[in-house]
């Protein structure tokens, strides 16, 4: 399968490229995909294999939104074509009832970030894909002007281009049967209709609620880091909380005592006198009560915080500063409404009541090296619209800026608290007290225990490096005759050979002493190899393949690993 086969459109078919194959569309009908929108999709796709390209545009059109019913329109053109009853009257039927589940999707999962994951989602283990490595040079055929345009010439179709197309979809409608088995498949993101969201007001505060949202959260793979650190960081820090009325605050002393208040508050001795006496001190505001009587404050402070994503900021301290945030926004006994921005370049309002929100926040970004211009543009706009008080997250080289330090000092009235952010895992709590910030204390995290996920007892069947029981090795084996690059890692060496990892044993020069011992196999083929050693010395092998740019990291002691694509 090459690319012009791939890409190949044909007489009589429900698509085809137009305006010099930059734009997929229905044949006559409207478009499908751009060729710049269709790139990122393949490639999300194309690291496990494509499948065929007729069914990728199927379910394209299913989440396009349209005027007409593009799903009829194209259905119209597939009915018609004259091929075996099997493929039209059965197959071609329960395709379209899973291409209308896929249109029925909420627009959250059809936009964005979103849609690739679920491109990702349904063709993971399409039938009859084509290999990753074809699959990687296919889509990079895409991006060539002049072989593009041979994709414009039509062919004749035959039954076994359609027979492929639409045996894919109609095996994913046995598979994904209702709109919640797709969002189950993407990773359980969250389906809340708006109509069902709690009121601010009324908004409960039980710790039950907010068990769910932080297990929301760690249930997600994008959001685990965050939900891991939100539990550690309440236990840690202290966060202030709104009382109703301020000027009820339980100071408690003699000095609270009055002859006015509730009848709940009253001073025990006063129970002790005679009805008539009791009544009499009750009559005249003789009878004393714990605390004494306050007007109402109906002022209330806007809760602000606003959250660094400068370029000082990126990684692991944007992600321990969003745990901060929504540790604080979304404290059990918080009853106030906090809102939380973005700020970098300018400032952006990010929403948390659903994990996909907080998902959409990771992906903003800002290039500056502060967040200066954001910070000043949030004041100027929101400054004047009533009493704030602002948490303000960075890093402590972002505070360090002259611009940052200067903003600070002359708006100090506001900003009421400050939290720094850093690679390691510190998180500094500062407080304005006397138009100067003082420490309040430091919470170091172990994010290394805390971000090291659980395997599953499932997991560890398809764990590609662990050892059968069943097979014997020798103590020694030989050495083989082929052998990759030697990798030596203090007085030891190790080579990759037929698959596996060996380490070299040599007891003095004795030749039948000699030999190698099996440390890891299943290794990756075709890969580029090293080995290092963590600071607590476990030693750690490394192998990286050039072809689908996959990052594997294998501790060699527990055999668990870790893998990424870049």
């Amino acid at each position: 399968m090459n690319a012009t086969n791939y890409f190949q459109s044909y007489e009589k078919y429900f698509w085809l490229w137009e305006d010099e194959a930059e734009v997929l569309a229905i044949k006559g009908g409207s478009r499908i995909v751009y060729k710049e929108e269709l790139i990122p999709i393949l490639e999300s796709i194309d690291e496990k294999g494509l499948p065929s390209f007729g069914s990728i545009l199927l379910t394209m059109i299913a989440i396009n939104k349209t005027e007409v019913n593009s799903l009829d329109f194209v259905y119209s053109i597939l009915s018609s074509l004259k091929f075996k009853e099997q493929y039209i009257d059965s197959y071609l039927k329960e395709s379209l009832d899973f291409l209308i589940i896929l249109q029925s999707l909420p627009d959250e999962y059809k936009t964005g970030k979103r849609k690739q994951i679920l491109f990702t989602t349904i063709f993971e283990n399409a039938h009859n894909k084509i290999k990753s490595s074809t699959s990687i040079g296919i889509v990079n055929v895409l991006r060539e002007k002049k072989r593009r345009t041979r994709f414009q010439k039509l062919n004749t179709l035959t039954e076994n281009v359609f027979a492929k197309d639409i045996k894919i979809i109609h095996l994913l409608s046995q598979k994904y049967t209702s709109i919640q088995s797709i969002i189950e498949a993407m990773g359980n993101l969250p389906e809340i209709e708006e109509a069902l969201l709690p009121q601010l007001d009324t908004r409960s505060t039980t710790e039950k609620n907010y068990k769910d949202f932080v297990e929301e959260l760690m249930d997600i793979s994008q959001t685990f880091q965050i939900g891991a650190l939100i539990k550690p960081i309440w236990a840690g820090f202290s966060v202030p909380i709104f009382n109703a009325h301020p000027s009820e605050q339980p100071l408690g002393g003699v000095s609270d005592l009055s002859n006015k208040g509730d009848f709940d508050k009253l001073l025990i001795s006063e129970f002790a006198n005679d009805d008539l006496l009791f009544m009499s001190r009750l009559a005249n505001n003789e009878a004393l009560y714990f605390r004494r009587e306050m007007p109402p404050v109906t002022d209330k402070l806007q809760r602000i915080i606003l959250i660094d994503i400068s370029l000082k900021t990126w990684g692991i301290p944007k992600i321990i500063a969003y745990a901060c945030s929504l540790a604080i926004s979304k404290h059990p006994k918080s009853k106030s409404e906090s809102k939380l921005f973005l700020v970098g370049d300018t400032f952006l309002p990010l929403e948390y009541e659903k994990a996909s929100q907080v998902i959409d926040g990771l992906q903003q970004v800002a290039l500056g090296l502060n967040a200066q211009k954001g910070t000043a543009a949030f004041l100027e706009t929101y400054k004047q619209k009533g009493q704030i008080e602002i948490f303000y997250i960075t890093t402590p080289d972002g505070l360090k800026y002259p611009e940052i330090a200067r903003l600070l000092a002359e708006n100090h009235s506001v900003f009421r608290y400050i939290i720094t952010t850093n690679v390691e895992g510190n998180i500094h709590f500062y407080k304005n007290k006397n138009n100067a910030f003082k420490h309040l204390q430091t919470i170091k995290l172990p994010l290394g225990k805390l971000w090291q996920k659980p395997l599953k007892p499932f997991e560890q069947k398809h764990i590609p490096y662990a050892h059968d029981s069943k097979e014997v090795y020798p103590l020694l084996l030989p050495l083989p005759n082929k052998r990759s690059r030697l990798i030596p890692i203090g007085n030891e060496v190790y080579f990759v050979s037929n698959k596996c990892l060996f380490r070299i044993v040599n007891f003095g020069n004795q030749t039948n002493k000699k030999g190698c011992e099996l440390v890891l196999k299943n290794v990756p083929a075709n890969s580029n190899y090293e080995l290092g050693k963590t600071a607590k010395g476990r030693l750690l092998f490394l192998s990286f393949n050039p072809q689908n740019r996959e990052v594997i990291i294998t501790d060699l002691e527990t055999l668990q690993y870790a893998k990424v694509f870049f």
